[in-house]
Parts: C-alpha cells; sequence; structure tokens
C-alpha cells in the first residue's frame, strides 16, 4: 500500500512539473515574441519592460523566442524532437559569434551581415557576451535532453548547467536590485537586460525542473548532485557577496579586513551545508535501502504459505509473519509475543510436549545447529518444524523458526502408501505388501525357530459366478470371501489378496504342524455356510496350497511359489482340497516351465503340424471330411503326445496362439486341395476355451478363411463339453458369430458332460460327434450300450443334426451303425 501511495505521488509530481515547465516556457515565448514585435513594428516601449534599465535586443529576443518553443515542444514530446533540435542549433550558431568575438577580442564580419537589424542605429538588437553564454548552456542542456531516454549523466549535466543560468540570470537581476552595474554589464561590452536576466531565472528553473522530471520519469537519481549545485550556488554567492562589500569599501576609500573574513565564514558555511547535505543524502538513501528491504522480507514473510518466526537469545519475538499466528491459531498476540513464553504455548500445543521442550533445549544448548523435526498437534494437524540460527557478524543472535503445514501431504502419502499396498476392492493387504510381512515373519521364526505357513486360498469354479451374476456382484463374494477368512486368523497373522479369486495367509509363529491344520480346516468351515448374492445362496468351495518355512523355502518368494505348486496340485485332482508342497511338485513345476519355453520356440520354428483322421460317409464309403489333430515333433525329444502339451499350452497360456495356428494350418491344406483340383471335403478343428473366451474370434476365424480364399463351409469348429459347461451367454454370442460366417459346429464327445440335452437347444450345432466309450462293443447282444446309441442317433436325426460316431473297430460295430442310419464314422 505504501509502494503505491508513493507511485501516485510521483506521478502527480511528474505532471505537475510538466505543466509548470510548458507554462514558464510560453511564458518566455510570449515576452521574447512581444519584444521582436516591438522591434519590428518600431514600439520601442515593448521591448523593455523596465523603462528605466537596459532594452531587450531584437537578437536575444529573437533567441528566447526559439529556445522558449525548444523548451515547450521537447517537454510535451517523449521521444526524439527534430523541432527541437532545429530551433536550439540556430540559437547556438546566433550565440556562438558574440562569444567568440567576446572572449578573443575579434570581430566577425559575417556575424555583422547575417544578423544585424536593419532597421535599428543603435546596438540594442546586438547580443551581449553574457547572454550568449547562458543561450549556449541553455541550448546544449535542452539538446543533451531531447531523447526519448536520455542517459542518466545528460540528465545530471542538464540539471548542472541548468543551475548555471539560474545562477547568472540571478547575479543579473541581483546587479540591477542594489545598483550595481559592474554585475550586469563589465567595462565597454554591451549590458544585460533586466527583462533578459529575469527570462534567464525562468529558464534556469525550467532547465532544472525538466532535468528533474526526467529523472523521475527514467527512475534517474540525480538527488546526489544536490550537494555538488548547493556547493556551486553558496560558493558563487559568496564570492559574489565579497565582490560586493570589497567593492562598497574601495567606494568608501578605506581598507577593512570585513570582506576576507566574511569570505571565510562564508566559504565554511557552504562546506558545512554541502557536507550536511552529503551525509543527510546518505543517511537517507540508506534508511530507503532498509525500508525496501524490510518491504521485501515482510512481502517475502507474508507471501509465503509457511509459519516464520525470528526470536532473540532472551526468547524475544523479532519478527512473525500472519500464517505463523493462523497455524498455531493464537489470537491474543500481545500478551504472547512480548513475552518469553511463546515457546512453551507452542509445546502445550503439541501432543509429545516433552519431546517438543527437549528438542528446544537441544537448539538453546548447541546455538549453531540446524535443527529439523516433525510435530503432531493435539488437533491432528502435522507441521514440520525447521530452525537455524541467526547470525551477526559470525555471532548468533538469536533462531529463525520456520513452520510448515504437511498434514494434506502426509495424509496424501498414507493414502498413497494404502493404494500401494492395499487392494483397493477387500482393503486387505496385497502382493508387494504380503511379500513384506511373510519376510518379516521368516525373520521372527528364525530367531524364535519356529515354522511360518503360506496358504494360498483359491475359490472353486468362480469364474461362472462371475459370468452368471456379472463381475459386480462376483466383487461382492469376493469382499465376503475376505471378511470371513480375516475372522480366522489371529492379528499377528496375515490374510492378503493375492490375484483374482486367490487369496493368500501368513501363519506366523507355529510350533507344531497341527496349528497349521487347524487354520486349514476353518478355512474349510467357512465355506460350509452358503454366501448371499442378490437373495440367492451361492456354495462355494476353496482348494489350499500350503507351503512351509523351513522346510520348503527360505524366502517370501519361494515360499509364495511352492505353495502356488500345492495349490495347482490340489486343483488338478477335485474341487475342495488342500495339498501341502512336495519336492516332487517342484520337479513338476521346472518341467513345466522348461516346456513352457520349448512350446513358445516351437510355435516360431513350426514344429507343430496337423494329423488328418479321415471321416468316412457310410452311405457312398468315401471321406467326406478330416478331424485336424496337432501333433508336436520335438527334434530331441521326438513325439510329445497331445495330453501332454495341450495342458502346458494351457498353463502356459499359449492355447489360443497354438489354436490360431490349427485352423490357419487347416485352411492352408484346404488351399492346396482346391488348387490340386482335388474333392473338396470339410476340416474339423477344435475350439479350447481360452480362444473362446477372445473377444474376436469370430472375426479371426474369418480373416483366416478370406486371407486363404476359400469357402467357409469347408471348415467346422468342434467343441467339447467340458467347454460348453463353462460357456456363458457373451460364449454362446461369439458361437453364434462364427456361424454367421458360415462355418458349421460340432459338439465333440457327446454323451460325456452333464448337460447335452441342453446344449443342443442353445447352440448352434450342425453335428455332433457320439463318444467312442458308446461305440465300443456295441452289438445286438450288448443292449444296454446300443440302446443309448440308438437313441442318441434317433433325437439327432429328429433335430436336424449329422451323427458322427467316433472309435468304429470292427466290422460289426460298423454294420450296427449302418443298421441305425449313422451318415458317418471315424475309424481309429
Amino acid at each position: 500500500m505504501q509502494h503505491l501511495e508513493t507511485d501516485e505521488i510521483l506521478t502527480v509530481g511528474k505532471r505537475l512539473t510538466k505543466y509548470i515547465v510548458v507554462c514558464i516556457g510560453l511564458l518566455i515565448c510570449i515576452q521574447s515574441g512581444i519584444a521582436i514585435y516591438g522591434w519590428m513594428r518600431y514600439h520601442n516601449d515593448l521591448p523593455n519592460i523596465f523603462p528605466i534599465f537596459f532594452v531587450m535586443g531584437y537578437k536575444p529576443a529573437f533567441c528566447f523566442y526559439l529556445t522558449g518553443i525548444s523548451l515547450v515542444v521537447l517537454t510535451l514530446e517523449n521521444k526524439f524532437s527534430y523541432s527541437s533540435l532545429v530551433a536550439s542549433v540556430i540559437v547556438i550558431f546566433m550565440t556562438i559569434y558574440p562569444a567568440i568575438e567576446s572572449l578573443f577580442s575579434i570581430t566577425i564580419p559575417v556575424y555583422k551581415m547575417l544578423f544585424i537589424h536593419y532597421m535599428t542605429e543603435a546596438n540594442f538588437e546586438q547580443i551581449s557576451p553574457n547572454s550568449a553564454l547562458n543561450f549556449l548552456l541553455a541550448n546544449v542542456a535542452l539538446i543533451m535532453m531531447n531523447t526519448g531516454r536520455p542517459h542518466h549523466y545528460h540528465v545530471i549535466w542538464a540539471n548542472f548547467l541548468g543551475l548555471i543560468i539560474f545562477i547568472a540570470g540571478s547575479l543579473f537581476a541581483i546587479g540591477y536590485l542594489i545598483g550595481m552595474q559592474q554585475i550586469y554589464q563589465r567595462y565597454d561590452i554591451l549590458a544585460v537586460g533586466l527583462n533578459s536576466a529575469i527570462l534567464f531565472i525562468l529558464f534556469g528553473i525550467s532547465i532544472i525542473a525538466t532535468a528533474w522530471y526526467k529523472s523521475i520519469k527514467l527512475h534517474i537519481d540525480i538527488i546526489k548532485t544536490l550537494p555538488f549545485n548547493v556547493f556551486i550556488c553558496f560558493t558563487i554567492g559568496t564570492v559574489l557577496y565579497w565582490y560586493v562589500l570589497h567593492s562598497l569599501s574601495i567606494a568608501a576609500g578605506s581598507y577593512s579586513h570585513v570582506p576576507e573574513i566574511m569570505f571565510a565564514i562564508g566559504l565554511a558555511f557552504t562546506i558545512l551545508i554541502t557536507f550536511t547535505l552529503y551525509f543527510a543524502i546518505a543517511s537517507y538513501e540508506t534508511s530507503q535501502k532498509r525500508a525496501k528491504l524490510l518491504s521485501l522480507l515482510n512481502a517475502t514473510l507474508e507471501s509465503t504459505t509457511d509459519g516464520i518466526i525470528s526470536i532473540n537469545k532472551k526468547g524475544e519475538v523479532l519478527v512473525y509473519n500472519t500464517n505463523f499466528l493462523k497455524m498455531w491459531e493464537l489470537t491474543n498476540t500481545s500478551e504472547i509475543l512480548k513475552g518469553t513464553n511463546l515457546l512453551t504455548t507452542l509445546a502445550d500445543r503439541c501432543q509429545d510436549t516433552q519431546k517438543f521442550i527437549e528438542k528446544i533445549d537441544d537448539l538453546h544448548r548447541y546455538l549453531d545447529v540446524n535443527g529439523y523435526y516433525e510435530l503432531t498437534l493435539k488437533n491432528d494437524k502435522i507441521f514440520e518444524c525447521y530452525s537455524q540460527p541467526e547470525y551477526i557478524e559470525k555471532s548468533v543472535i538469536g533462531r529463525v523458526w520456520c513452520f510448515r503445514d504437511v498434514t494434506d501431504n502426509r495424509r496424501m502419502q498414507a493414502q498413497i502408501i494404502h493404494q500401494t499396498t492395499y487392494d483397493p476392492l477387500t482393503s486387505l493387504p496385497n502382493r508387494l505388501l504380503l511379500s513384506d510381512r511373510l519376510t518379516q515373519a521368516i525373520m521372527l521364526a528364525k530367531k524364535d525357530n519356529l515354522m511360518v505357513a503360506t496358504l494360498l486360498v483359491d475359490i472353486d469354479k468362480f469364474k461362472l459366478i462371475n459370468d452368471s451374476f456379472g463381475h459386480q456382484l462376483g466383487d461382492q463374494l469376493l469382499k465376503q470371501f475376505a471378511q470371513r477368512l480375516k475372522g480366522i486368523v489371529k492379528t499377528n497373522d496375515t490374510v492378503s489378496h493375492f490375484s483374482g479369486d486367490t487369496f493368500a495367509l501368513v501363519i506366523a509363529n507355529i510350533k507344531i504342524i497341527e496349528d497349521c491344520i487347524h487354520v486349514i480346516n476353518e478355512c474349510g468351515q467357512i465355506t460350509a455356510k452358503s454366501f448371499q448374492l442378490t437373495g440367492q445362496d451361492i456354495p462355494l468351495s476353496c482348494s489350499i496350497g500350503i507351503s512351509l518355512y523351513p522346510k520348503d523355502g527360505q524366502d517370501a518368494e519361494t515360499l509364495i511359489k511352492n505353495a502356488d505348486a500345492a495349490l495347482q496340485n490340489a486343483k488338478s485332482h477335485s474341487f475342495g482340497k488342500f495339498q501341502f508342497f512336495t519336492e516332487e511338485m517342484s520337479l513338476l513345476i521346472n518341467e513345466r516351465i522348461m516346456f513352457g519355453n520349448e512350446i513358445r520356440r516351437a510355435i516360431n520354428e513350426r514344429q507343430f503340424y496337423l494329423d488328418y483322421q479321415p471321416i468316412f460317409n457310410l452311405k457312398t464309403g468315401e471321406i467326406d471330411a478330416v478331424e485336424c489333430l496337432m501333433r508336436w515333433k520335438h527334434p530331441t525329444e521326438g513325439l510329445i503326445p497331445p495330453t501332454k502339451f495341450i495342458r502346458l499350452a494351457e498353463e502356459n497360456n499359449l492355447i489360443d496362439v497354438l489354436g490360431e495356428a490349427a485352423i490357419l494350418n487347416a485352411a492352408t491344406t484346404i488351399k492346396k486341395f482346391q488348387n490340386m483340383n482335388l474333392k473338396p471335403i470339410r476340416f474339423c478343428v477344435n475350439l479350447s476355451t481360452p480362444q473362446l473366451n477372445q473377444s474376436k474370434i469370430a472375426l479371426i476365424i474369418k480373416n483366416i478363411l478370406e486371407k486363404a480364399q476359400i469357402a467357409s463351409s469347408l471348415l467346422e469348429i468342434e467343441l467339447t463339453e467340458n467347454i460348453l459347461l463353462e460357456a456363458t451367454r457373451t460364449s454362446i454370442e461369439k458361437l453364434y458369430e462364427i456361424t454367421q460366417s458360415g462355418v458349421t459346429l460340432s459338439i465333440d464327445d457327446f454323451g460325456t458332460g452333464y448337460s447335452s440335452l441342453r446344449y443342443l437347444q442353445e447352440f448352434p450345432f450342425s453335428a455332433l460327434k457320439i463318444d467312442h466309450s458308446f461305440v465300443k462293443n456295441i452289438s445286438n447282444e450288448n443292449r444296454r450300450g446300443a440302446a443309448i446309441v440308438e437313441a442318441i442317433v434317433s433325437m439327432a436325426q429328429v433335430l436336424n443334426l449329422r451323427i458322427i460316431a467316433e472309435g468304429i473297430e470292427n466290422r460289426q460295430e460298423l454294420d450296427f451303425l449302418v443298421k441305425l442310419h449313422c451318415a458317418k464314422v471315424i475309424n481309429r
């Protein structure tokens, strides 16, 4: 606010100075113009406003007029002015000749020819040397300032020249006032008129004012020249006073030392005033700098969001900002900040008062030590506290305290840490925190010679729940399951959401294996009671894999890996079981990893190929379709059975790539048959569960057929009943999307599932394959097996489905199927 008021004062001052200078310049122009008019019209009273004194000459009036115009134009324009420059040059050209004549006692005819007035007989129109010198100084000063941004040295010199002109004009006027002609006229040189002297005084004032106006506008500091200017003025005044006293003494015919004494006193007074002004200005500048520094300090303190306070060694408060009061909620500042009990007041507001006081005592004991610590207040705010000593010439005079409110930052950090280490769905520790907790449990168990159990608990068939009820309700079920798991463990144990539908338990401080068995039984009990979803009872079971420290691993990563291996082993046998880790499982894991890498290499190196199982048409006896069977010829292991590599491909998430390769190979073979003009036959390819779950499986098959340029009716996709058991509404929609391109579907191993009849209604099948277990040993004597096959054939015929019997091994089975009008068979 103070800074704004100063700026406003300077603005008003600049405008006022500008108007004053313009008015003075116009006044000079008017007076000189009147004198010029008087000379031109023979009105002798106009050039002299003081009839008893010397008249203003024609040429001085003309110079005054031009100089006044130059001054007004220079003041009104903020940039370089050609008109002001031309006027000043003309005046300098007119006045430099009489100055040279007076100084060197010569006559310049050119000057007489150019500037003598043709109507005058007297010498009144000439320019006196004194006037010429003043005109020169004035116009030089105006030229110095005639630019948009004059150099500060130009402004300072212009100010000095203006002062000289002012002093000279004042001397001429004083000479008239005290009746001393020697001051305004020396010897036979042309005198300076009183009206000219007055105009020179105005010129000096105007030039000084213009210099100050320029300095304020351009932020040029010329106040430092004030002592020098005062020194010049007082020195000239002292010399003039001495001259007057000396002249009077000579006129009286007596000699006295009074002029010399007064000269010495005046000179001493001048020096005293000069130094007084010098030190006053220096003191003023120092105070201004101090005020600016204090203003900057206050602005800095108030602009920061930190609470800052400075306290001396006596405990007295030196400076503080508003945020300090707000942060500590201090209202009665007059009593707190004047006394020495401020730190005690702050300590009372901390949760740990004693700790804060101890920190303060330590800092008082070691004055040159910086301090940092965190404070937790009773209102739950958290402050970072910085403290460092305050020095003056290497001596500690006090201490500066800075308090920063980091409450929001700490809460955000805690939230980020929680999000990083906890599962957002169940609010249980995630895998990262699980590993840390397990590592800590191992360290404690190692110290106390105890065991640690790592349990991985997987919800059986959770995918069916997600597909049936949706993921949102599936998440609710996971939350319920997590809450039940938390209820069966101790406070020093850990329950973690490991992944998807799998949870992990870390059971610490196990002395005997029965402690672990008890927790396993508790896990089984939590699924004994059904879970509630949308008012329905949902029965669940879970499979559990267990690894033990130190038997099954020495670190968290190994224990989790082995527990996962035990879990997979438990799920491979049946659901709702638990399995402890064994060394045999480790071997199986290594084998799976090795063969997983081998499968990737085999896909890239095209080690997989298709074998074709023919499907015979019983009416024609010809092959009208083939079943595509994927085979792997390993370069060192030879042929690897599908029962092995299919499972490994599924475990390594490669079954979809393998299945896509089978469809692509089948399409390539169909194209080759077409190019060889062979009879077109249908190729049947199995579709796996991961392939069915692909969002763009129909598009993939369509692109393969279009790229091979073959008819879509030559490709048939086979689905096993095990796949259909886990099919969802989305899966059914994908199958219908596949059939829209002309590809047919068939159900493989019909009769081995549990809901085959429902599939015949919901899925767009074109054929079904009777599992070879029903065909084997069928005859008239085996009436039970024959009746089942006969019923399947009859049902398929009614539904207009093609029937394919698998595994025909003898003539008797073939004749029986022909009798039933079975259309096609696959020979084993």
